[in-house]
């Protein structure tokens, strides 16, 4: 097979965006003047496509957890030094896209995307170019917070919300979904101003010492507005347009608690649309582009349940935080072939399979070929014998005597949540407690916030824990996975392990090694 790059760059000096294009070879590859891309030469400078993998989840074998920014590398030949003008360029976080067509002589039309992310460095030696490449996750990779407070209201009157010198750059507060219950973050304590998120829909409750504050019923648009109120003693009013509160004078009495969502309904605080808002507002991804709609659309009908996400003041990865949202309904997202970002809930594998391997297909390399491994889930694939899932985490944790007194009286519900951080539901399986003496218990934190949906994950995990799993690492030849993607299933027919009629399986991970041609597919079913 024929294989092309495209390395886009910047020039340090003078800002030009460029695209630099090689190919395997010692003829080079010219695209045709009707082609797409008309008229340009592929040097012939590859030394190797590079070894990179891919995986649903991060991990080898994972079906859970979060995703990571998966690496690889690209080297160029450079021994006549024609590629040393590459100093010159900026190539960190740019594009690159590997290409593969049938043949050198194909045509350009016919190629195929192979892979495409960013670099995160070039090494430029004497003999060779080291492209260190990195998949799309890696504009997500960052905080999902930039913006910080300055730190400078330090004497009342000052028409500003952005704490004290002990808050200075600290992340700005940010709330998606329905949190339970959050301490806002004090932002102007002359004016008894908190920051409880960075938009908000409605502010549901507000206690003092577990003891409930009386909402003014006014909500005023600018943080100028919201200073020049007035508000009595025992009172709140909010600023949702800016995720604030501001309690009246001499009101606090002990630690501050806010219940406050923010999407206007339920169905728009699924795991799927939080996601969705923050791909948009956080990230600058553009639907239909970057990400799916589609994929947001079928979450939701798998679960439409409501979850959170607050962090407070606390500097939060963005791709830590998407991965934890989504991995409440058990979810991943990862960027197929050509970059899009695909949100998939992991299922066990079912329906017509992609593609059926058998031993014909299979690379024997090196005395070895497919791998039956364990998996790489607490337990190795081990059925469990109970699903623990959490809920409902209380971001405002409180001891029982912090409490006011007529709180710990008149409100014992509210003293049960706000003393503990999480709560559980557990779904066992005394059957196979019984069979399998090492049975493990598995306990999965989620961002749900509503009992029955915990119950329903749990459920729908002992369904995928319950019973024994297999891992396969399969070496096919690239040729027959250049359609194949992860999460899609495909079937294994094999005269071993039990696999004579064929079973199903779910691609959890892809290592890709263009070189020798060969695509080594991680299987989980």
């Amino acid at each position: 097979m024929q294989y092309l790059i495209d390395l886009g760059g910047r020039h340090r000096q003078s800002g030009a965006a460029t695209v630099f294009r090689f190919c395997v070879g010692p003829a080079g590859y010219n695209t045709r003047p009707d082609d797409d891309v008309p008229n340009v030469h592929y040097q012939p400078r590859i030394n190797s496509t590079g070894d990179y993998r891919r995986a649903l989840f991060g991990g080898q074998g994972r079906t859970t957890g979060a995703a990571e920014v998966d690496r690889g590398e690209i080297l160029l030949n450079n021994s006549d030094g024609g590629l040393d003008r590459l100093l010159e360029y900026a190539f960190d976080g740019y594009d690159l896209t590997i290409w593969s067509l049938p043949n050198a002589r194909a045509r350009f039309g016919t190629r195929q995307a192979v892979f495409r992310g960013t670099v995160e460095q070039v090494d430029v030696t004497w003999e060779e170019i080291r492209l260190r490449i990195r998949t799309r996750l890696a504009i997500l990779d960052k905080p999902i917070q930039e913006a910080v407070y300055a730190g400078t209201t330090i004497a009342g009157g000052m028409i500003e919300a952005e704490g004290d010198e002990n808050l200075k750059d600290a992340p700005r507060a940010i709330l998606y979904g329905a949190p339970k219950l959050v301490a806002p973050v004090l932002v102007n304590r002359f004016d008894q101003v908190y920051g409880v998120g960075h938009k908000l829909s409605a502010v549901r409750t507000v206690r003092d010492a577990g003891e409930p504050l009386t909402a003014t019923g006014q909500d005023y648009p600018t943080l100028a507005a919201l200073l020049a109120s007035t508000i009595a003693g025992g009172f709140y009013a909010t600023c949702l347009a800016l995720g604030l509160i501001r309690l009246g004078p001499e009101t606090t009495q002990g630690t501050i608690t806010v219940e406050a969502v923010e999407g206007a309904a339920p169905a728009d605080r699924t795991a799927g649309k939080v996601v969705r808002r923050i791909l948009m507002e956080r990230a600058g991804l553009v639907p239909g582009v970057d990400f799916l709609d589609s994929d947001i659309a079928a979450l939701d009908a798998a679960n439409s349940a409501e979850v959170q996400f607050w962090p407070g003041a606390s500097s939060v990865n963005m791709l830590a935080a998407i991965s934890a949202i989504l991995d409440s309904i058990g979810a991943s997202i990862s960027p197929d072939r050509l970059g899009v970002f695909r949100l998939v809930r992991f299922d066990a594998p079912k329906g017509e399979p992609k593609r059926t391997f058998t031993h014909v297909e299979i690379v024997e390399a090196n005395g070895t070929g497919i791998q039956r491994l364990a998996t790489g889930d607490s337990g190795g694939g081990l059925p469990a014998k109970s699903i623990t899932v959490q809920h409902s985490l209380n971001h405002a944790v409180m001891a029982e005597d912090s409490l006011s007194g007529s709180t710990r009286e008149t409100n014992p519900d509210f003293v049960a949540f706000v003393t503990k951080e999480w709560r559980q539901e557990e779904v066992k399986d005394d059957a196979t407690a019984e069979l399998h003496k090492l049975a493990p218990k598995l306990s999965f934190q989620t961002l749900l916030v509503d009992k029955a949906a915990a119950k329903a994950e749990a459920t729908r995990r002992m369904a995928l824990y319950g019973r024994q799993r297999d891992r396969y690492d399969v070496p096919v030849p690239s040729r027959y996975a250049g359609d194949l993607d992860l999460g899609d299933v495909v079937r294994l027919r094999l005269p071993r392990f039990g696999m004579d009629d064929g079973k199903l399986f779910t691609i959890v991970g892809m290592r890709e090694d263009l070189g020798d041609g060969v695509t080594t597919l991680d299987l989980w079913g």
